[in-house]
């Protein structure tokens, strides 16, 4: 089950313009078993950590999430492609153990090029 968080995250993510009212995410992630309770501390901690601005009841992205939401879109600014029915397929291995930034950086290089990770028995 996803967070409350990651749902008013993915929620706005996923809107143009990324601002919703506060009762329609309440009621959204009621959808999805969060409680009213914890979607407005959710969006209250959202608003403190600087992810959400809150004006006259409604939310809007704020700081990485905006940014996040602008890269998005540019991402859909072209035509889809049609699939041809390929796969892409990198295994990146564990041997010598790359410091935490190397990894950081080569997830945001793969996510650049549409490609997500998937740990599990690769």
């Amino acid at each position: 089950m996803l967070s409350a968080r990651s749902l008013i995250a993915s929620l706005l993510l996923g809107s143009r313009p990324p601002r919703l009212a506060g009762g329609a995410l309440v009621r959204a992630a009621e959808l999805f078993g969060q409680g009213e309770g914890a979607t407005r501390v959710a969006l209250s901690r959202m608003v403190a950590a600087g992810e959400l601005v809150a004006e006259g009841g409604t939310y809007a992205l704020a700081g990485t999430l905006l940014v996040r939401h602008a890269e998005q879109q540019a991402d859909r600014s072209g035509p889809p492609t049609a699939w041809d029915g390929t796969w892409e397929v990198l295994v990146a291995g564990a041997e010598g153990g790359r410091p935490a930034g190397e990894r950081a950086a080569l997830r945001r290089a793969l996510a650049v090029h549409r490609l997500a990770p998937w740990r599990e028995g690769v």
